[in-house]
């Protein structure tokens, strides 16, 4: 600012103003604003923190998922092979009693076993 002449002294004095942070007294009004603040503040990182945990469960569980797609391509890879959902017919056979799983696509024989009891039950009304 300009320059400020006291009555009892010849010194040349120039005076400026700048904040400063110092210590304040606080009312009773702004200790209770102050306290309230803090319990939003703490509630907030409660929140956080509960998020945080349901977020890594969710990532971890997406990882669990993802590594066993990995293991599962990794198996049609080495091995050329593929597990699919395949139609199949069930043939029994009562003179032999025994039952033989044929797939559709392919007549390929994919089990020939024994009839089981249940199986060996059913009544001729059951022939096609």
């Amino acid at each position: 600012m300009g320059k400020k002449k006291t009555d009892d002294s010849d010194d040349r004095v120039k005076i400026t103003h700048e904040p400063r942070d110092l210590s304040c007294s606080l009312s009773t009004k702004e200790r209770a604003d102050a306290a309230n603040k803090l319990a939003d503040v703490l509630d907030d990182i409660m929140r956080l923190e509960d998020d945080k945990k349901t977020m890594a469960a969710d990532l971890s569980a997406q990882i669990k998922r993802l590594s066993a797609e990995v293991r599962q391509l990794t198996r049609q890879v080495k091995e050329g092979t593929a597990t699919r959902s395949v139609l199949c017919e069930l043939k029994l056979n009562w003179t032999k009693l025994t039952a033989t799983t044929v797939r559709t696509d392919s007549g390929q024989v994919v089990e020939e076993r024994g009839m089981t009891e249940d199986e060996k039950q059913m009544g001729f009304e059951d022939l096609d």
